[in-house]
């Protein structure tokens, strides 16, 4: 008998789905952070908890939800979405504020997306991906692209020459099917005391691990210098030239 109901029990699992799902314990993000934040967030259940440890004896905790506890009936608080932040030693003060139309001085403890206008309010996952610009990838510096220099000081008499190699430390992008960089050169400080050959070099995809040579010619006399790169194409538009100085003296 009893392993003909132990078929019976195999027999209506194989035939008839069912979804196992763990009571009470609601899907939440829960993380903390190196300067003592602590958040719990429940997107479905609409709650979210912060605490965070000013110094050993002080604390601040919030809560934000739909459905506040021990809100009283047929009020605002228990009809909207109520935030409310504590102080440790409660001698600090406490204070809240309800998400509806008539919205007064704001206070907000937790992500700004959460918070569409002064009356509506939805806790949703912790990251705003809406955040994110469409063209970040265009417009943004890529910081792993840049300029290799040996050496990348150096000391250039009257009438001598130096010469500096020269690759990109990743490859450049491929824009609209071209993925070249045109780098040329401006001086500072001393704006007629140099010359250099090339005055364009040209790196790719292809060959931007390869050194190439810049030879710098000292013309006149004068003070420290330095010699900027100017970028054109590869992405290359938005690294900051300040960063990639050839130092001369």
């Amino acid at each position: 008998m009893v392993e003909m109901y132990f078929y019976l029990i195999w027999f209506l699992f194989q035939y008839y789905p069912c979804e196992c799902v763990q009571p009470y314990f609601p899907r939440q993000l829960v993380f903390s952070t190196d300067d003592g934040y602590i958040v719990v967030i429940d997107e479905i259940n609409q709650q979210a908890y912060q605490t965070l440890n000013y110094i050993s004896s002080e604390q601040q905790t919030s809560f934000v939800m739909k459905h506040f506890p021990y809100s009283l009936p047929d009020t605002p608080q228990s009809k909207y979405y109520v935030q409310l932040s504590l102080m440790f030693p409660a001698s600090l003060g406490c204070q809240y504020a309800i998400y509806w139309t008539y919205r007064g001085r704001n206070f907000n403890e937790f992500p700004t997306h959460w918070w569409f206008n002064a009356s509506s309010f939805e806790i949703k996952n912790y990251m705003n991906f809406d955040s994110i610009p469409k063209d970040w990838s265009v417009t943004c510096e890529y910081v792993n692209l840049g300029l290799l220099y040996y050496p990348e000081a150096i000391t250039i008499g009257l009438n001598q020459s130096s010469k500096i190699h020269i690759s990109l430390s990743a490859p450049p992008h491929r824009i609209k099917g071209n993925d070249t960089v045109t780098i040329r050169w401006k001086e500072t400080q001393c704006k007629d005391c140099f010359k250099w050959t090339p005055e364009e070099s040209y790196f790719n995809g292809k060959n931007f691990h390869e050194k190439q040579i810049l030879t710098i010619t000292r013309v006149k006399n004068g003070p420290l210098a330095k010699i900027f790169p100017i970028f054109n194409g590869g992405g290359f538009n938005s690294v900051p030239i300040d960063d990639f100085p050839i130092i001369i003296t």
